[in-house]
């Protein structure tokens, strides 16, 4: 009998042939080069973390698994592995001996950070081209000699790799790096013979390539990671990346399709796709490298969490395999869920870069690099055990199972009555309208929230495989909960809009920004939206793009300046695009029918003209209904917006730590 899978994922669960030696990969899809910070020791080793966060992967059912290295290692490198180590062959054994016993071959991504690393044991900072970083760094052009130094790093890095038992070196020729340094006709301005052609550009990059080749034979697989565009003004574009190619195609085995530099921080959220951008973005350019008629494999990244949409890029043969980074991190048992049919239980990534931006800097840098913010707490959205909170996994389960009562489904209630259902207790959750999910309930309406309803809908799927009991269009009070007699209850009653104290704000002309994005047809033409936080400016969006003029008014120097790095400069570039225009220092003073009245911080007051006003100054804990159920139960937990008003990864996280202490 035919597996069920092949008839449905025929392509994606077919063997890939890689290399003169013919290496069989089992499948078609393989995880993204993920670096963990906290998969390692501050030396470089790799720790039981790393062993279980890389090798998770391979018991999970992808094909290849690839860690990461740095050359030269450095204080930005530290939380990646240290192949200079010698100890850290012993720790690598560990995770490869793992993944190969479940059938996947494993690989390590290794490159050179460029202009983008710091100076580290005597070395200068050095590129294709001299220049000075915004942050005072001086980067010098690099020598002849500087570049036999660098091929000898990395045929030695090679030889590493390959002697740690790793199958095979991906080279990261991508993303604003060294190698892409040389590639990019927008940092590449050298005067000699490594800049002016595509093949002068390519000279440097193909010479490393050659001396691993010759260093390693055909015993170890090499894959290059090339920017299809950079989404950089006068950088690589998809044509030059199809000569590329072309040019390396007689050394390696096969190439692999990103985009985005790291030199252009606005280029972020497309280099790491964020909920703004289709799913799979990158597959159009993997598409035309096919085009050209290289005859190496080409793979695609970026985005891709849904089977079917895996499915089609290489049945399509926009590709010849996937690799998954965020979503493999979030589901490490995405392959396995697929081949037995489990669609519904793949827990979707949100798209939201809490993953790559939380615990690495602060909310209102201009670097990418760590900065004096960064507190290495990484953390998921969707996933309370990454990073840190990996020790979570390790709490017993229940002696006991016990009654639960859960007063609210929102994301908070959800996670928590999941959570608990899952652990052995009897959960009953209680909802006082007719739907699920809080205030992201319909996020039909907006289209850059479909990640977040699949999340949604995950969660509902979830409680219901659990054995949750749902009683829908109930209004909790403290009565009702008594007479249930719960040994716990879970208050997720959330939060509510604050308004603010301005003249006129009980106007008919005003209305909250969940009203203005579910129903842009009540706003007027031309709309005031005050408050430039994340729920403001997403109003922004969607008014702008129902053809209203929308001005947003902040108090604060920043708009958004709780959001996360990748999310603000994509929610502004999408305003930007929307046609909303915005100010900072700014207050309302007044609300009449006709427009606002704005005072900025030097007290110069502005008449500004609307038919609408949106309130978007945030939202407070519905405290007074939460209270209500004190000491109803034996354990009482408070989790949410009514516990403390966040954002998601603070409500699934509360819902799931909530769970855990019963």
């Amino acid at each position: 009998m035919k597996p069920i899978y092949k008839e449905k994922y025929p392509h994606l669960f077919e063997p890939l042939i890689l290399g003169k030696r013919k290496v069989e990969i089992r499948n078609r899809v393989f995880t993204a080069p993920m670096g963990c910070p906290v998969a390692q020791h501050t030396d470089g080793r790799m720790n039981e973390y790393g062993v279980y966060f890389y090798g998770r992967f391979a018991k999970g059912g992808f094909g290849l698994v690839n860690a990461k290295t740095v050359l030269p290692v450095g204080p930005t490198s530290t939380r990646t592995l240290n192949l200079e180590n010698e100890l850290v062959f012993m720790d690598v054994h560990f995770m490869n001996e793992y993944a190969h016993a479940f059938g996947a071959k494993t690989g390590c991504e290794m490159y050179h950070q460029g202009a983008l690393a710091s100076p580290a044991g005597g070395k200068a900072v050095m590129s294709s081209t001299e220049q000075v970083l915004p942050n005072g760094t001086r980067v010098k052009e690099m020598t002849l000699e500087d570049m036999e130094d660098v091929a000898r790093m990395f045929v030695k890095g090679a030889t590493l790799v390959k002697r740690a038992g790793f199958d095979s070196i991906l080279l990261h020729y991508g993303h604003g790096w060294l190698m892409s340094s040389f590639l990019s006709p927008a940092f590449n301005h050298r005067k000699d013979e490594y800049n002016g052609s595509r093949e002068n550009r390519m000279r440097f990059p193909r010479m490393v390539i050659e001396r691993i080749r010759e260093a390693v034979g055909g015993e170890l697989l090499i894959d290059v990671r090339l920017s299809g565009s950079e989404w950089t003004p006068g950088g690589i574009e998809i044509e030059d990346t199809i000569e590329y190619v072309q040019m390396i195609e007689d050394l390696v085995d096969s190439v692999h399709i990103t985009c985005g530099n790291r030199n252009n921080p606005n280029s972020r959220p497309d280099m790491h796709p964020s909920c703004y951008l289709p799913a799979g973005h990158n597959a159009e350019n993997a598409w035309r490298v096919k085009q050209s008629g290289v005859k190496i494999p080409v793979g695609v990244v970026g985005g891709i969490s849904d089977p079917a949409l895996a499915e089609s890029i290489l049945a399509e043969g926009k590709a010849d395999f996937v690799l998954m980074g965020r979503q493999a991190t979030i589901e490490p048992e995405w392959v396995e869920k697929v081949r037995h049919g489990r669609e519904e239980d793949i827990r979707p990534c949100m798209r939201c870069n809490f993953c790559i931006d939380t615990g690495r800097r602060g909310k209102l840098s201009t670097t990418i690099t760590f900065d004096a913010e960064s507190t290495f707490n990484l953390q998921c959205a969707a996933d309370p055990t990454y990073g840190q909170g990996y020790y979570k996994k390790f709490v017993p389960k229940p002696e006991r199972a016990r009654e639960v009562v859960v007063i609210g489904g929102g994301f908070a209630g959800l996670s928590a009555a999941m959570t608990a259902a899952q652990r052995g207790h009897h959960v009953t959750l209680l909802e006082q309208t007719g739907d699920l999910g809080g205030v992201m309930a319909r996020t039909e309406d907006i289209w850059f929230k479909k990640d977040t309803g699949r999340f949604r809908d995950y969660l509902i799927c979830q409680c219901k495989k659990a054995g949750v009991q749902f009683r829908m269009n109930t209004r909790a009070d403290r009565a009702m909960v008594e007479e249930l007699d719960p040994d716990a209850v879970i208050v997720a009653v959330g939060g509510e809009p604050v308004l603010p104290r301005i003249p006129g704000i009980d106007g008919p002309n005003v209305m909250n920004a969940e009203e203005a994005v579910h129903h842009p047809d009540r706003a007027g033409k031309r709309v005031a939206v005050i408050g430039g936080g994340l729920v403001g400016c997403e109003a922004a969006i969607v008014l702008g793009e129902a053809g209203h003029e929308v001005h947003v008014i902040e108090f604060s120097e920043h708009m958004m300046g709780t959001a996360q790095f990748s999310q603000r400069i994509h929610t502004m570039e999408f305003m930007e695009k929307a046609g909303a225009k915005w100010q900072v220092r700014s207050r309302c003073t007044k609300i009449q029918e006709d427009g606002v009245w704005v005072e900025d911080q030097e007290g110069k007051e502005t008449f500004l003209a609307a038919d609408t006003v949106v309130a978007a100054v945030g939202r407070k804990p519905l405290s007074a209904l939460r209270d209500s159920f004190r000491d109803c139960a034996f354990d009482v937990i408070n989790v949410g917006d009514c516990a403390k008003v966040d954002n998601i990864p603070f409500a699934v996280r509360s819902g799931y730590d909530a769970a855990l202490r019963l």
